[in-house]
């Protein structure tokens, strides 16, 4: 996704089918992604996740989840953050990761 400073590439992302259609054959992702992943790892900061959550929405996101290193998920929106995501309501507040 085009972001205001340079194309950056969430770690995970959902597009809808009608937005998908619109980028289909393109070498990245022309329209913005509804939801935003990223998976913090042990060199990333809460300074960095702000700044990407911050340029993600600013391109269009509507949702960005962030999964700490033990797997506890959190949802954030433009406004705020969210006890769970509005796009995916039953989405766990836990994950397992199975990094290697």
């Amino acid at each position: 996704m085009e972001t205001e400073d340079v194309v950056r590439s969430p770690d995970v992302v959902w597009i809808s089918r009608e937005r998908a259609l619109a980028s289909r054959g393109a070498l990245y992702a022309i329209v913005d992604p509804e939801i935003c992943v990223e998976v913090m790892f042990p060199g990333n900061s809460e300074i960095q996740m702000t700044e990407k959550r911050k340029l993600y929405f600013q391109a269009g996101a509507e949702e960005f989840w962030l999964c700490s290193e033990d797997g506890k998920m959190r949802f954030f929106t433009p406004f705020g953050e969210l006890e769970s995501s509005r796009r995916v309501p039953g989405f766990p507040k836990l994950i397992e990761l199975l990094l290697e």
